[in-house]
């Protein structure tokens, strides 16, 4: 018997078999996403701490069930950079398009991780945070905690600081690649 534990082994999907993404100089493309539902509303918090990114093109993904849809749809329809979206049907493309990933420490985690795409992970739920933490203990992500403790201002923050420094989301990128080879 044969045992395969961690995210080494992690189940993906086929699409996920690809290169690394390119790391551009400057993050241009971001995408945000806490989940189909986001009842802890992330997505709008992050939408707030995001609108002074005029340069960022902003892809945000939640549910139409979402409690902050209708703020988050006013807030969209004011940015010509930003795009919000209630169902994708097909968000591997979203995440192949984007150079820095804002979301929850989920299953997509090591999906994103196959693909070297550098992320800010918050924590929505208990059992994502030794998630969380692991992989920021191994220089996959930037791991900001759990929700309760993530301020608008500090992810605003980490999205300017991560957004705008081609090393560490190359080092994010090499290091997540090395946690998950998509195979």
């Amino acid at each position: 018997c044969h045992t395969l534990f961690g995210p080494r082994f992690a189940m993906l999907r086929d699409e996920f078999r690809c290169p690394a993404i390119p790391i551009k100089p400057q993050a241009q493309r971001v995408l945000v996403n806490f989940g189909g539902f986001d009842a802890a509303m992330q997505t709008h918090h992050a939408m707030l701490a995001m609108a002074d990114f005029d340069a960022l093109e902003v892809d945000f993904v939640a549910g139409a069930d979402n409690p902050a849809w209708d703020d988050m749809q006013a807030m969209a329809a004011t940015r010509p950079n930003w795009r919000l979206h209630s169902f994708v049907s097909d968000f591997y493309r979203l995440m192949t398009e984007a150079d820095l990933f804002v979301g929850a420490g989920g299953g997509t985690s090591w999906e994103r991780a196959a693909m070297g795409l550098p992320t800010i992970c918050i924590a929505v739920s208990n059992n994502q945070q030794a998630n969380g933490e692991v992989m920021a203990a191994s220089g996959a992500h930037v791991y900001l905690g759990p929700r309760e403790q993530v301020s608008i201002e500090q992810l605003r923050q980490a999205i300017g600081f991560v957004a705008g420094n081609q090393g560490i989301r190359q080092s994010l990128a090499d290091h997540s690649r090395q946690l998950v080879d998509g195979r």
